[in-house]
């Protein structure tokens, strides 16, 4: 469905979702809804229960929700591809899945992507970088691929590179029983490497640190929650932090639909 407000003006940022919907990842769909200053795009891979869910929480008709046809997606790149994409992508795992729609994304649209469980609580602006970036986890020292914004040349050089991938009998043609790694966030950095996006200088990137974006681990829900309201730039809500907080992530969701 499409949104009701112009978002011209906003920073784009696409999202990828499979299966049944997760009512904790729903705390950040509302919080980047009513951020003023992005427009979150979710492709659905086959959510058999999207209507219910918007039935018990009607802000969710007002999101951006495409559903998402990979034949479709992989023609608006422009890009030629490997035709037996279309049947194995189905059969991927996933992660692996996303990670093919990450890297899509870029192809098709530029401008950011994130994931479902990345919610943004900059509602300034004062604090999301002005120039394209990634984050980088210091626990994985690694680059992460669950957010990031590219632009410009740094755009130009990663869709032509990625395109490459897509061709048959590359990195995107995985093998069956592929390690769910394999095109995961060692690959992304080695693309930023590649292209000289990162760790080359480069004033028009800048590499955020996990804390910024995600919150500290070691902080408990609700100190990182207000640490990230005060001073950060968001919270990332992976599954496990979702299972151990549930009830207060519900709370919090419940709080701002009646607000």
């Amino acid at each position: 469905m499409p949104p009701s407000d112009d978002f011209t003006s906003k920073s784009l940022y696409f999202t990828y979702w499979s299966g049944p919907i997760d009512e904790t990842v729903l705390l950040c769909w509302y919080l980047n809804l009513v951020n003023p200053h992005i427009h979150q795009v979710i492709y659905l891979d086959e959510v058999p229960d999207l209507e219910e869910k918007q039935q018990k929480h009607p802000f969710l008709l007002r999101v951006h929700f495409v559903e998402l046809d990979w034949a479709r997606l992989l023609d608006s790149t422009g890009k030629v591809f490997d035709l037996d994409l279309l049947r194995r992508i189905p059969n991927y795992q996933d992660q692996q899945r996303t990670d093919i729609f990450r890297y899509l994304s870029l192809l098709a649209f530029g401008d950011g992507y994130m994931d479902a469980e990345q919610c943004i609580l900059d509602f300034t602006g004062d604090r999301l970088p002005n120039v394209d970036f990634a984050v980088y986890s210091s626990k994985g020292n690694s680059a992460m691929n669950n957010i990031f914004r590219f632009s410009f040349e740094n755009l130009s050089r990663l869709q032509a590179w990625f395109a490459d991938e897509f061709l048959p009998g590359r990195k995107m043609v995985l093998a069956p029983n592929a390690d769910a790694e394999v095109i995961g966030a060692a690959y992304f950095q080695e693309a930023l490497r590649q292209n000289q996006v990162w760790p080359a200088p480069n004033p028009s990137f800048e590499m955020l640190f996990e804390e910024n974006l995600c919150g500290k681990a070691s902080e408990s829900f609700c100190d990182m929650w207000n640490t990230q309201i005060q001073s950060g730039i968001g919270v990332f809500l992976y599954p496990e932090l979702r299972a151990h907080n549930e009830m207060t992530i519900l709370r919090l969701l419940e709080r701002h639909e009646e607000a």
